[in-house]
């Protein structure tokens, strides 16, 4: 993408949001229109392709272009680092917020919660973003959860309950706030997770690598029931 002229890279991201959208019309629930727009540290937009080319207003373009093709889908924009409050999620909010006010068609935000047992974002923190993105009337979803318990310390059972317990926690803020509309977990097993090449060997899922069931799938089956 980086070689195409800006006009060629218009014409690229206009035809294939319309070629995806509209072949799957009306067979999906929503779409994850724009992924991962915001910096890490929290400052503004990520520099990419899109953005130096495009221009600032790419994202808008996109939700606009996805609603044309699929009208009735949910749209959404998607990214990690701002589950809870953070200068990551004011600048996630400050987006989000702008787009509603433009008019754009953006139905919820997508908090993928790639997490770590020993440092997971606070309850009370999630729920409050969580609750300001329903404030602009938006549906808030757990899109890419995972949890890494490499680093915890103690044997091998209390990291396994402790992740049990984050999962638990977690999820039982979603099920506790009503436009927390669904939970997605990034894999199921632990034979196959991308925490592992990214991170190093780890059991971040609820199934470990025999596909048994793990103290977290517990977790997470108490939290919803209390629903």
């Amino acid at each position: 993408m980086g070689a195409l002229s800006a006009e060629d890279l218009r014409v690229a991201f206009e035809n294939h949001i319309r070629a995806v959208a509209e072949h799957y019309r009306g067979r999906v629930i929503a779409w994850d229109v724009v992924n991962e727009a915001i910096a890490d540290d929290g400052s503004g937009l990520r520099d990419t392709v899109f953005r130096q080319k495009l221009g600032d207003q790419y994202i808008a373009d996109a939700f606009r272009l996805a609603r044309q093709a699929d009208p009735q889908a949910l749209l959404f924009y998607n990214d990690y680092g701002g589950e809870g409050l953070s200068q990551k999620s004011n600048r996630i909010y400050d987006l989000v917020q702008g787009l509603r006010a433009q008019g754009v068609p953006i139905d919820g935000v997508g908090l993928q919660m790639h997490i770590t047992a020993t440092n997971p974002p606070s309850d009370a923190s999630i729920a409050a973003n969580m609750r300001r993105l329903a404030g602009l009337g938006l549906s808030v979803n757990i899109s890419e959860m995972d949890v890494r318990i490499r680093d915890a310390p103690g044997t091998t059972q209390m990291r396994l309950d402790l992740q049990k317990s984050v999962y638990h926690s977690i999820v039982g803020v979603c099920v506790a706030e009503p436009r927390c509309d669904g939970v997605t977990f990034w894999g199921f097993t632990d034979a196959y997770s991308w925490i592992d090449k990214q991170f190093g060997a780890d059991d971040p899922l609820l199934f470990d690598e025999q596909y048994a069931v793990k103290p977290a799938y517990y977790g997470v089956l108490d939290a919803l029931w209390r629903r």
